[in-house]
C-alpha cells in the first residue's frame, strides 16, 4: 500500500463495564486438549454460558472452530529483502496478470521512499521513471509502488482507469488493486469519480445482508446469478493464484460476505478477508474504528477486502503476501468452557453481556523496539492461537471483542466497537 504510516497506540483506562481485578491465582498446570477433541456442541456451550451471572448466550450464537488436527505458535517474517529491480519486475508482472492488455502509463507509477512512525497525508509522490537510475542503484529507497491514473486528478470524465499498489506493511507485502467497474457503476461523488485507491463499494451501494462464506443463497450480479459460496470459491482461487510471490505458506480466506445492491445492475458481493494457516484463520476486524483496552493495543487485527460485481471476475481485491513461517511449534489448547469461565471472571458482575460468537483464531503481535515502536528494520510478529468471544453490552450499546491465549487461558485483552 502506498500510504506509509503506523498507528500511534496509547493505553486507555479500563471502563467501568469491566471489573478492576478479579483474576484468580494461575493454576500450576492447566488442562489442554487437541483441537479435534474440543466440543462443538452449541447447546452444551449455551448452557455453560447461561450458568454465569454476567453472560447470556444469543439464540443465534455461532461456534467457529475448524475441523483441524493441530494448531501452532510461530513467527511471521518477510521472505527476503528485494532490490528495486526485482520489485519493479514483480510489480509489472502482477499488473499484467491483473489487468491483461491494459497499457501501463509510466507517468502514473509512483513510489514511496520509506516507512514513517507518524501518520501524514501525502498528495505528492515521486514518479518511478523520474528516479529510475537512483532507485536501481540503491541511492533512492523504495518501500512500495503504486499505479493509479485517478490519483489526485479531477475525474469528471470516465477513462476506464485501473490501479495497483504493492508495499511493505510490517512483515508482509500488501497488494491492493481496483479494476474500476464498481467505481463507474457507483457514479460520481460531488461531481467527480472517486480515486480508485481509496474507493470502497460501501460508499456507493447499500448492504442488504451479511452471510457466512458457505451460504448457498444466490443473487444476480451484473451478468448472471451465482451463489455466495461459489463466488467465495472463485475469489479465493483468484487471489491465491496471483503470481506474487511464487509460494504462499499463508492463504487468503473469506470470513464474511456482505451483499450490496447496485441499482439497475443487480447485486455485488463484498468480502471480508483474513489470512489462514493450516486451516485456522487469523484474527480479523470488520471495523477500522475501535478502542483497545487492557493490552489489546499490542495486537493487530487483519482487515482485507474484496468485491465482485460479475460472476467470473474480481473487481477489487487486497492481500498480504511474501511472508515466511519460522519457529513453528505445535501446541494444545484449553477447552472452550475454560475460556468462557476466564472471560466471565474478567467482566463486571453488574452487566449481562450477550455472547454472539466464540471463535478459535490466530492472534498476531507485531514485534516492537525497546522504545515501544514497531520494529521496521527487521519486522516480524509472534502468532499464537486465541479464544475470541464477541459480546454485546446493551447498556453502552457496544460490542466487546474479548480474547485469552488458547495455550493457557491467560493474557485477557479486549477492544470495543459500536458495530460488528
Amino acid at each position: 500500500m502506498k500510504k506509509t504510516a503506523s498507528i500511534l497506540l496509547a493505553l486507555i483506562v479500563i471502563t467501568s463495564s469491566l471489573s478492576a481485578c478479579k483474576n484468580k491465582e494461575k493454576n500450576s498446570k492447566i488442562e489442554t486438549v487437541t483441537v479435534a477433541e474440543l466440543t462443538r456442541d452449541i447447546e452444551f456451550l449455551k448452557n455453560n454460558i447461561n450458568a454465569y451471572k454476567n453472560l447470556a448466550a444469543n439464540d443465534e450464537m455461532v461456534i467457529l472452530i475448524p475441523e483441524i488436527e493441530s494448531v501452532y505458535t510461530f513467527i511471521t517474517e518477510l521472505s527476503e529483502k528485494k532490490d528495486f529491480n526485482t520489485k519493479y519486475t514483480q510489480f509489472c508482472q502482477l499488473f499484467e496478470a491483473l489487468h491483461g492488455d491494459y497499457k501501463m502509463n509510466e507517468d502514473y507509477i509512483f513510489y514511496t521512499g520509506g516507512y514513517s512512525d507518524s501518520y501524514t497525508e501525502f498528495t505528492d509522490y515521486p514518479i518511478v521513471k523520474d528516479n529510475f537510475e537512483k532507485l536501481s542503484s540503491g541511492d533512492e529507497n523504495c518501500n512500495g509502488m503504486f499505479y493509479d491514473e485517478t490519483w489526485y486528478r479531477d475525474m469528471t470524465d470516465w477513462t476506464s482507469p485501473v490501479s495497483l499498489g504493492v508495499g511493505q506493511t510490517m512483515e508482509y507485502d500488501t497488494v491492493t488493486f481496483n479494476k474500476g467497474k464498481a467505481v463507474y457503476l457507483g457514479g460520481k461523488i460531488n461531481g467527480i469519480y472517486p480515486c480508485l485507491d481509496y474507493y470502497s463499494p460501501y460508499d456507493s451501494f447499500g448492504c442488504i445482508g451479511t452471510y457466512p462464506p458457505d451460504s448457498t443463497e444466490a443473487f444476480k450480479l451484473s451478468d448472471k446469478e451465482i451463489s455466495i459460496c461459489d463466488a467465495v470459491a472463485f475469489y479465493e482461487n483468484y487471489i491465491n493464484s496471483l503470481p506474487y510471490p511464487s509460494e504462499l505458506p499463508i492463504q487468503m480466506k473469506v470470513q464474511e460476505v456482505d451483499v450490496l445492491t447496485i441499482p439497475e445492475n443487480g447485486y455485488g458481493y463484498a468480502f471480508t478477508v483474513s489470512q489462514e494457516y493450516c486451516g485456522l484463520a487469523f484474527d480479523y476486524s470488520r471495523n477500522e474504528s475501535y478502542t483497545p483496552y487492557k493490552g489489546y493495543e499490542y495486537y493487530d487485527s487483519i482487515l482485507l477486502t474484496g468485491f465482485m460485481i460479475e460472476s467470473d471476475a474480481v473487481d477489487i481485491g487486497s492481500a498480504l503476501y511474501d511472508t515466511q513461517i519460522t519457529e513453528k511449534t505445535e501446541i494444545g489448547v484449553v477447552p472452550v468452557e475454560t475460556a468462557i469461565e476466564k472471560v466471565s471472571t474478567e467482566l463486571s458482575d453488574y452487566v449481562e453481556f450477550e455472547v454472539n460468537s466464540i471463535e478459535l483464531v490466530y492472534s498476531r503481535m507485531p514485534e516492537r523496539t525497546s522504545e515501544g515502536y514497531f520494529d521496521i528494520e527487521t519486522p516480524s510478529s509472534s502468532v499464537a492461537p486465541a479464544w475470541k468471544l464477541t459480546l454485546y453490552n446493551s447498556n453502552d450499546r457496544l460490542y466487546y471483542y474479548c480474547y485469552v491465549d488458547a495455550a493457557d487461558c491467560e493474557n485477557f485483552r479486549y477492544y470495543t466497537t459500536d458495530g460488528k
